[in-house]
């Protein structure tokens, strides 16, 4: 509802699109949406516009779901949209202000962050809060009791399939995916790029990313892919490779994923190039999707790494 909230890190799982139909569960409270089948698991679904008492705006295609896991209880907070993957000092991150803290609305933000010289603040969710506050707990369990699988039966099929996670992107029609662990965070990009003399033509500039200087490189020109126009959904995916933290500038980033291994396969060999860079393929049947699963090792495997490491010195005597 043009609000910015933020949860810790560690209790995402993932981020996955809103399906089209969600199961309502009859004599719950209304901020919660449903029930969804997540991988053969039912996902309860909480609105957290309705939650919070947001102003209610339709949810377009950028909506959301965040998955959280909190005291052993997994369950989706709908959002209009996720913007970005964050790490902040703890410098830039204040107690909620006394006088707010005691409104019944507002208990459940434990946190503000201060961004951009604290020209945008977040309010950071207290997940203990919230459990705590709303029969949250209750409507799980009921969720729960939905389904017609025994814990049992739901432990095997856990346990027998093996996942990767996935942070998933678009690059102009394409779907794109990468390992969440080569990811160090995603930011948006700014209006403006700080362009380098002589760098690479595949590098856009640099941007001040909380002090440190960051290469940003156009991943469409890296995949020789033809140019689009900017708008406000692109974002920087931030990779540490070789011991160089660089940006690399996506249309858009869709969701963090967990794909079964058995839904992954060797790609096509088109070129020896290709081959290492896109080796292989997620075939989701169901979703009637293919998303190409790249190595980010391979992004810089022909990029002078020496020289893309200059561009922090060249920046700073500028």
């Amino acid at each position: 509802a043009g609000q910015d909230y933020a949860i810790d890190i560690q209790y995402a799982k993932e981020i996955v699109q809103i399906p089209e139909s969600v199961v309502k569960i009859p004599n719950t409270p209304s901020y919660l949406l449903g029930v969804i089948n997540l991988r053969s698991q039912l996902l309860p679904l909480i609105d957290l516009k309705n939650l919070f008492s947001l102003q209610d705006r339709t949810t377009d295609s950028q909506g959301r779901i965040l998955v959280i896991t909190y005291k052993n209880y997994t369950i989706g907070l709908v959002t209009d949209m996720v913007s970005e993957v964050l790490r902040v000092p703890v410098s830039l991150i204040d107690p909620m202000p006394m006088v707010f803290s005691q409104v019944h609305n507002l208990m459940d933000i434990s946190q503000i962050c201060r961004l951009n010289g604290g020209k945008k603040l977040v309010a950071i969710v207290s997940l203990e809060q919230l459990f705590a506050q709303y029969a949250i707990q209750d409507s799980i369990e009921k969720a729960e009791s939905m389904t017609q699988q025994s814990e049992a039966e739901r432990t095997e099929k856990t346990t027998s399939e093996v996942e990767e996670q996935f942070v998933v992107y678009h690059l102009a029609d394409g779907e794109f995916g990468v390992p969440i662990a080569s990811v160090q965070e995603i930011v948006r990009l700014p209006d403006e790029l700080t362009r380098i003399p002589k760098a690479p033509d595949y590098v856009e500039g640099v941007i001040n990313l909380r002090g440190s200087i960051l290469p940003v490189i156009d991943h469409r020109k890296r995949l020789g892919l033809a140019q689009g126009d900017k708008n406000d959904k692109q974002r920087i995916i931030v990779f540490a490779i070789k011991g160089i933290k660089t940006g690399f500038i996506v249309d858009s980033v869709s969701e963090v994923i967990k794909i079964p291994c058995s839904a992954i396969v060797e790609a096509p060999r088109v070129s020896r190039e290709q081959k290492k860079l896109l080796g292989r393929v997620a075939n989701l049947e169901q979703q009637k999707r293919v998303i190409q699963l790249l190595n980010p090792d391979y992004l810089f495997e022909d990029i002078d790494t020496e020289q893309l490491a200059q561009l922090d010195s060249q920046s700073t005597q500028e």
